[in-house]
């Protein structure tokens, strides 16, 4: 209902005024909450061009500018994701790589982490171990400056992947330990129970490859 009556509320308003802009952020916003809800793709697109839009007609000294600044790349790298896991690759990545960088010297240390990580994610999606691992390393030092131990769970489990696949086993085994320490102290078991499988595989093919 709210995207209904946000996109009728630009049939109203005139281009590049203070409503046009603030319809198009909210309506941006609203397309993203859905996306949560319905992971469509669609939603996520039509968002990133609501808030580019709005981006476009803002001007520099408009109080807004810095929060709709942050909702872009973040949307970028949302959507960059998810078009890499529907086989989008080439478009998904250069939306990664533009959220990445438009993120580098922001203030939103978080953003940052969560755009390395996504984009670690995508790689490991792809096969490509070595982008995975660099992006993954980049997003977990990150994480650590800020002490997120959601962000340090699941960028150890994306490393210990990365490793075990590249065939160092002994430090994804240890990736996966500590991403195991993380999820039982944050008391998430569904992710502590998937990160023992990954670990149980990989200690399994570590022992196999020194009994040959």
């Amino acid at each position: 209902e709210a995207i209904s009556l946000l996109t009728d509320a630009l049939d109203f308003s005139s281009s590049g005024s203070p409503d046009y802009i603030d319809a198009h952020y909210r309506l941006g916003t609203a397309l993203s909450r859905r996306y949560e809800l319905t992971k469509d793709s669609a939603d996520l697109a039509l968002a990133l061009q609501a808030y580019k839009t709005a981006l476009d007609a803002i001007n520099p000294e408009h109080y807004d500018r810095n929060k709709i600044w942050q909702a872009l790349p973040t949307t970028q790298s949302i959507l960059g994701s998810r078009l890499v896991r529907d086989g989008q690759w080439q478009e998904g990545l250069q939306l990664l790589h533009n959220s990445v960088n438009q993120l580098r010297n922001s203030d939103d240390r978080l953003a940052h982490a969560s755009a390395l990580y996504e984009t670690g994610h995508a790689y490991e999606a792809l096969s490509d171990w070595e982008n995975a691992r660099t992006y993954y390393r980049d997003a977990l030092r990150l994480y650590q400056h800020l002490d997120n131990l959601n962000g340090l769970a699941k960028s150890h489990t994306g490393l210990g992947t990365s490793l075990v696949s590249q065939g160092y086993l002994e430090k994804g085994l240890t990736s996966f330990q500590q991403a195991r320490d993380l999820y039982e102290q944050l008391q998430q078991p569904e992710k502590l129970t998937e990160v023992d499988n990954l670990y149980q595989i990989a200690q399994r093919t570590l022992l196999n490859s020194q009994e040959i």
